[in-house]
């Protein structure tokens, strides 16, 4: 993602009881193509963050009714939104004030009155910062899936069926748990006349129409080749059959 685009998709929430600060900071983020949304209280701060996909906030310490760092520790301690950075914007200088910034849970701190330079610069930072970060996540639970999802239908693997019916048994033994095993009748006569693309796709089709029959809770498994695996939990012998038909 390059710097511009980062830009375009990045919503800052501004927070500050100062109208003209609130009006520089917006003026400031908007001519730099971010998305900008502003509110003059701690309470409303919290209240966007229900309703808004904010990227980044800019955050004001020394506000009525509720602090800053009172409303940076409730944004640290929501999971919803305790990955978005915060940048305290005050004219609280003193060093003790600084560490109770960071303290509560933000990322950084500037002094008013501000250069807007600066300011635009750590803005940019830790946005950048977030994108690399979520991306990792993101890559993170795409490899994970890999080790266990088969490529060519979508289910399961027999890595995740061995990690996991062993721990289904255990866990709940008083739990009805049925499987169905499936095979393709004469499959090899279909490589041998189509080859070995055509077979795959129709392995793939056999995947699709699987998928959606599975009631909650159960899951299908590609077990090789043209075998398939089905583990159909609070399943008896007689609901195992009329899904199996």
């Amino acid at each position: 993602m390059n710097e511009n685009t980062e830009r375009t998709n990045s919503t800052i929430l501004v927070v500050d009881d100062n109208p003209v600060i609130t009006r520089i900071l917006v003026e400031l983020l908007s001519r730099e193509g971010y998305s900008v949304t502003a509110v003059d209280s701690g309470k409303k701060a919290l209240e966007a963050l229900n309703g808004l996909s904010i990227d980044l906030i800019l955050l004001d310490i020394d506000m009525p009714e509720q602090s800053g760092l009172d409303v940076c520790r409730a944004i640290k301690a929501d999971l919803s939104t305790n990955d978005i950075p915060v940048i305290f914007v005050t004219s609280l200088s003193d060093r003790e004030d600084i560490v109770k910034g960071f303290e509560a849970g933000g990322q950084d701190y500037i002094v008013k009155p501000f250069i807007p330079a600066e300011l635009l610069a750590r803005v940019q930072v830790h946005l950048t910062l977030r994108n690399v970060q979520k991306e990792l996540h993101e890559s993170v639970i795409r490899y994970r899936n890999l080790s266990i999802i088969d490529d060519l239908t979508g289910l399961y693997n027999t890595r995740y069926l061995y990690q996991t019916l062993q721990e289904q048994l255990e866990k709940n033994p008083e739990t009805s748990l049925s499987v169905i095993f499936i095979d393709i009748d004469r499959f090899k006569s279909v490589v041998d006349t189509h080859g070995h693309l055509n077979a795959s796709s129709i392995i793939a089709e056999l995947a699709e129409t699987i998928m959606p029959q599975l009631p909650e809770g159960c899951y299908g498994v590609s077990y090789g080749g043209d075998e398939f695996v089905l583990v159909l939990e609070n399943h008896d012998r007689e609901k195992c059959r009329q899904l199996g038909e």
